[in-house]
């Protein structure tokens, strides 16, 4: 399993994807941050996934999430999967709720 991030456009688009080479992290990179720049104009949400982990946001998310955008963090557990919704805004990672479609 890796981690996976991606950049969500209208109407659950992939803008733009990336994956890194273990589960344990996904390193920062240029082309992401650059990708991101790029298409702030259509970006809709940015989600990634924790695998082994929680659907919180790590200490380095918090330092490197997009402000003002909403963000998705799969927590891929082996029995089941945790999703979380965040707000990143002026007063930090908000929790969001998630409501089921009927």
């Amino acid at each position: 399993m890796r981690e996976v991030f991606f950049v969500i456009g209208r109407g659950g688009a992939v803008l733009w994807s990336d994956a890194g080479d273990s589960a344990a992290a996904l390193p920062d990179t240029r082309e992401r941050w650059d990708a991101i720049w790029r298409l702030r104009g259509e970006i809709e949400e940015l989600a990634h996934s924790h695998p082994g982990g929680t659907a919180f946001p790590s200490a380095a998310d918090a330092r490197s999430l997009w402000r003002g955008c909403l963000h998705l963090i799969a927590g891929l557990q082996r029995e089941h999967t945790l999703l979380a919704a965040w707000w990143h805004g002026a007063g930090g990672l908000l929790p969001l709720p998630i409501a089921e479609q009927p």
